[in-house]
């Protein structure tokens, strides 16, 4: 099945000024300039090697907001969203190009790896080691890694402020960088999803593939891809379970049996696999999508109806996860959310709350 691509050009026309940009030598340099060159070369090189394409936030346009966007790619259930930025810091010294992906989501840390080795490999910097996780509560929760319901990337392409990524960004190399990186970032995408590269000269590289084969068994660790859709039953898939790890407990052809779910998935909807054993010892609260109102109480008082201090809203993003930080009474469990704070909820198994 062609895979879709939605990619997010960072900001807009109308973003720089006052921000979204740098000032140089009296000149104006706009952020998302740079983002559209880049999001028009990939753009080409992806659908030259059979991706289906697509983008809300037009190139040389003026700004789209992140809801609109994410709103957008969920709507229309695309596979993979790929959001392009440039970087800024004060101290012109830094330097290095690094990806986001939202922390819980195994399928975007495995293309934001891949993404960081062909950054590696095209002999381009990376800040630190190129790689953040992005979470709630901290400077790296970022809308698009956190609203989408599919895998999705923020990648910064170097720091527009730094002496060193400005030449390459808005300077004399810049037309050598855009073309340099979109390869980057087209390699990347056809070595997760197994797709033998090809150049727009007709050359083709042959990367290995990083989604698992044949060679899975019982009780390998696999994680369910945030694309997937259905189970082999054609059952639809909830948000909540995606890109999860689960154990094997049988093979038969190209299908697998869930443990933790019990549930058939096809072998092309699962990622990379590890060898035995959890990977986690931590308990989460899943919230299932079809719930558009959760009663969020303080901790301080009895979870009953009257007591709340807010609702959550499952349904607006396909589902909710929490960790599990504590559990004061039976079918109470305490969380930390990122709208408002530490408190408590109401998960006995007729809600569809499901602990894991």
């Amino acid at each position: 099945m062609t895979k879709v691509v939605a990619i997010d050009i960072g900001h807009g026309s109308n973003t720089f000024p006052p921000s979204k940009g740098v000032y140089k030598n009296g000149k104006e340099y706009a952020e998302h300039d740079f983002n559209s060159k880049l999001g028009v070369e990939l753009d080409k090189l992806l659908k030259h090697n059979g991706f289906k394409m697509l983008m809300k936030q037009k190139p040389f346009s003026p700004d789209v907001g992140l809801t609109t966007r994410t709103n957008y790619y969920n709507a229309k259930g695309v596979d993979l969203v790929y959001s392009l930025h440039a970087n800024y810091n004060v101290n012109s010294d830094v330097n290095g190009r690094c990806v986001f992906y939202w922390h819980t989501a195994n399928d975007a840390k495995e293309l934001a790896n891949i993404i960081v080795d062909e950054i590696k490999k095209a002999g381009y910097s990376t800040h630190g080691n190129g790689l953040h996780a992005s979470k709630p509560n901290s400077w790296t929760n970022l809308h698009i890694c956190r609203e989408t319901h599919m895998t999705a990337v923020l990648v910064e392409n170097g720091f527009m402020s730094g002496d060193k990524d400005f030449e390459l960004i808005f300077g004399s190399k810049q037309k050598h960088y855009v073309k340099g990186m979109a390869r980057v970032h087209a390699k990347a995408i056809c070595r997760y999803y197994g797709v033998r590269f090809k150049d727009l000269d007709g050359t083709t590289v042959a990367d290995k593939p990083s989604k698992p084969s044949d060679n899975i068994k019982v009780g390998d660790k696999v994680y369910l891809s945030k694309s997937a859709s259905k189970y082999v039953t054609g059952q639809n898939i909830p948000s909540y379970v995606k890109g999860k790890t689960y154990t094997v407990q049988q093979v038969k052809g190209n299908k697998v049996l869930l443990k933790e779910i019990y549930s058939w998935v096809y072998k092309s909807d699962l990622g990379s696999m590890s060898s035995g054993g959890s990977s986690s010892n931590a308990e989460y609260v899943y919230l299932p999508s079809g719930a558009s109102s959760w009663r969020f109480y303080p901790t301080n008082v009895a979870p009953t109806k009257g007591n709340e201090k807010a609702f959550l809203n499952p349904r607006k993003f396909g589902g909710l996860k929490y960790k599990v930080l504590g559990k004061p009474q039976a079918h109470v469990v305490t969380i930390q959310t990122s709208d408002f704070g530490k408190g408590n909820i109401y998960v006995h198994p007729s809600t569809g709350a499901l602990i894991k």
